[in-house]
């Protein structure tokens, strides 16, 4: 009878420990969704640099989450459409109002109206999620990806509150103009689902070779976040889809 309740007691403590080792990569991507979240609420108070820190911090939540879950093989569908809800939040709706509410103190001391030229920002939010379901449903992507990653995209919008913010010289007003809002969220939309192979920085194994491309990237990227610092993140942006482009080429 002793055995038997000492053993009954340790498959309990087994299966609690399973749970929570399943769940970790899930609570870093609720993290993720909370983040999303709390950058909304932010940008509806016009808090702008808040709202992007929150989008950033979210990247990074997605980029541990799923590589916790590699380390302790507990990928689930579960995790896999949280991850994807997450995402669509984070990089998708947060970064549109971020976008938007930029907008809005821009024309706030012009007129009271409701001007229609946001109506084009919303569409980026629809792509997003156009974005993830294609992906989910991709085997091709799953060490490489087609189109601009959702993550990318939002973290790139984002950056526009700290440019205004920080470097408000050298942000392009174009963008907040009616016209330069829809040519930049359609150019966002298709870079979204634009049937372009991008390189993944997933690394099976740590050495140069192989890597070279990774590795360059990640080099560059660094050198213009210290010399520009926010300024630097549309760009690499813009960098990654140029030398994915070259190494499509290269392959050929």
């Amino acid at each position: 009878m002793f055995l038997f309740l000492v053993k009954q007691r340790l498959q309990i403590i087994f299966a609690v420990l399973k749970f929570i080792k399943n769940n970790i990569p899930n609570a870093i991507t609720s993290l993720n969704l909370f983040l999303g979240v709390l950058g909304i609420y932010f940008a509806f108070q016009f808090q702008l640099v808040a709202a992007a820190y929150c989008v950033v911090f979210a990247g990074v939540a997605d980029f541990f989450d799923g590589m916790v879950a590699r380390l302790l093989k507990s990928d689930t569908k579960i995790g896999k459409d949280l991850d994807s809800l997450a995402d669509v939040v984070s990089f998708g709706v947060t970064p549109v109002f971020i976008y938007v509410n930029l907008y809005r103190i821009d024309w706030v001391d012009k007129t009271n109206d409701l001007h229609l030229a946001i109506i084009p920002i919303f569409f980026i939010a629809v792509f997003s999620a156009i974005r993830l379901a294609i992906f989910n449903n991709d085997t091709r992507q799953t060490t490489s990806f087609i189109g601009l990653p959702t993550p990318a995209n939002g973290i790139m919008i984002a950056s526009f509150a700290f440019i205004t913010k920080y470097s408000p010289a050298l942000f392009p007003q174009f963008l907040l103009s009616p016209l330069g809002i829809l040519l930049f969220s359609a150019l966002s939309c298709f870079m979204l689902v634009m049937p372009v192979p991008l390189f993944a920085l997933k690394f099976k194994q740590w050495s140069f070779k192989g890597n070279e491309v990774r590795y360059i990237f990640l080099l560059t990227a660094a050198i213009l976040l210290v010399v520009l610092q926010f300024v630097a993140i549309p760009l690499i942006i813009i960098l990654y889809i140029v030398l994915s482009i070259i190494l499509n080429f290269a392959k050929k």
